[in-house]
């Protein structure tokens, strides 16, 4: 059985497990994330502070588990293109396709103290956890 690794559970990582499934539910996928949320959506990321707060995710661990597909929280650290293996911080993974869906890094321009306590980047769910438990944001914040 073919073992497909991709390293990133973004929209675009999702969608191409999606369409993989979808081709051929029999599949070995295994989706590496670097954040600890399974796939959602950041087109709406600034609904988060909506009140009800929505679900922004896009599948769910029991949805992944039901096609079979194992998702791993861990970054990629490495990998070896002649062996087919990744290496995260725990483990190396072998693979027959590798697919790397990775999505940006926030740019932050060369400022002083860009990355002081109190700056922060806007970019995903922990992001808005880390601003909300600053007290940048959260269901008190006026609108603006």
């Amino acid at each position: 059985m073919q073992h497909i690794v991709i390293v990133g559970n973004g929209m675009v990582g999702h969608r191409l497990t999606e369409e993989l499934h979808a081709r051929d539910p029999h599949l070995k996928i295994t989706v590496l994330s670097e954040e600890r949320h399974v796939a959602y959506d950041r087109v709406q990321l600034s609904h988060y502070f909506d009140e009800p707060r929505p679900d922004l995710s896009l599948t769910t661990h029991a949805t992944y588990q039901g096609r079979g597909v194992s998702w791993l929280h861990g970054k990629a650290l490495s990998a070896d293109r002649a062996a087919k293996t990744v290496t995260t911080e725990t483990q190396t993974l072998a693979y027959d396709v590798l697919v790397l869906a990775t999505g940006s890094f926030p740019f932050v321009p060369p400022l002083v103290n860009s990355t002081a306590p109190g700056a922060f980047v806007y970019r995903t769910l922990d992001d808005l956890d880390a601003m909300t438990a600053a007290g940048v944001l959260g269901t008190n914040t006026p609108d603006v």
